[in-house]
């Protein structure tokens, strides 16, 4: 899963939406990633070429799909609106107002659809993307056909896995959280399992081993009241991009966390930090 672009680290880019706990992890399909949200689940591929673009499509509960393509060599400004920007698949062209992004060191956009471009989607071989007349991209869709019927089988267990939380839900929903709060205070932030298992040298980026890039990358982080890492930030550089990056994808993919809770024995949200040494020889 070294590949992986995990939703999460989209969502805090854009949309603010928090993956859940237990977030299944699903098999790369066709040369796609798909990844688990809260009420979604996306397919991702990376590409070579100019500025190695990243295109993520994400399938809602609800019906809606967003799609976003960000590149290292493009400028767009985070949250501004892009108001003609096209795709261009299968014969069919999809146009309307974008917002910018920023995932990761790369800038682009990203827009809502309905799911009936999920159709061209699947069978086209290829997507052009336009900003008004000029085409500013041109990216493969091999494998979406089957990578599509991955995420709709993604889909269906996160709408499963909250059906069966609100059941559960609503069978104690006429028990306090802890009925002991007011007279024992706060608690603090703990970590689920061993966070030295959250990450390890078999996750070893595929360009920095090919580089022979080691290091040790120091991060930081919000703990959302869910329990889930967000806005993971590099405060200590290994030196290299892909060590970096690869630390905050995966700590925010896996990190797992007891909420702090305040006096009201409510979850809040807390910060943390983490270390983790890249070495070659240690795979």
């Amino acid at each position: 899963m070294s590949k992986v672009w995990r939703l999460v680290l989209v969502c805090s880019a854009f949309l603010a939406i928090d993956a859940p706990a237990l977030a299944r992890d699903w098999p790369e399909t066709a040369g796609w990633d798909i990844v688990e949200g809260d009420d979604f689940c996306l397919m991702h591929m990376e590409y070579e070429g100019p500025g190695d673009s990243s295109l993520a499509i994400a399938l809602y509960q609800d019906g809606r799909v967003l799609i976003s393509d960000v590149n290292y060599g493009w400028s767009a400004e985070k949250e501004q609106i892009y108001p003609e920007v096209s795709f261009a698949l299968n014969g069919e062209s999809y146009t309307g107002a974008a917002v910018g992004v920023e995932i990761l060191g790369k800038k682009g956009f990203a827009m809502k659809f309905g799911g009936e471009i999920l159709a061209d989607i699947a069978a086209a071989q290829a997507v052009r993307v336009y900003k008004g007349d000029t085409l500013i991209d041109r990216l493969s869709l091999g494998g979406s056909s089957s990578a599509l019927a991955m995420t709709k089988r993604c889909l269906a267990a996160v709408r499963t896995a909250h059906a069966d939380a609100e059941r559960e839900r609503k069978r104690w929903a006429d028990l306090p959280k802890d009925p002991f709060a007011g007279e024992t205070g706060s608690k603090a932030v703990s970590a689920r399992g061993n966070p030295a298992d959250w990450i390890s040298n078999d996750d070893y980026p595929a360009s920095a081993l090919r580089n022979e890039e080691e290091g040790s990358v120091g991060v930081t982080f919000n703990i959302n009241p869910r329990g889930r890492i967000e806005n993971c930030t590099v405060t200590s550089s290994s030196g290299s991009r892909a060590l970096d990056d690869a630390t905050c994808r995966l700590l925010t993919s896996r990190g797992r966390y007891s909420p702090a809770l305040g006096s009201d024995g409510n979850a809040i949200a807390s910060t943390g930090s983490f270390r983790f040494q890249w070495s070659i020889h240690s795979k």
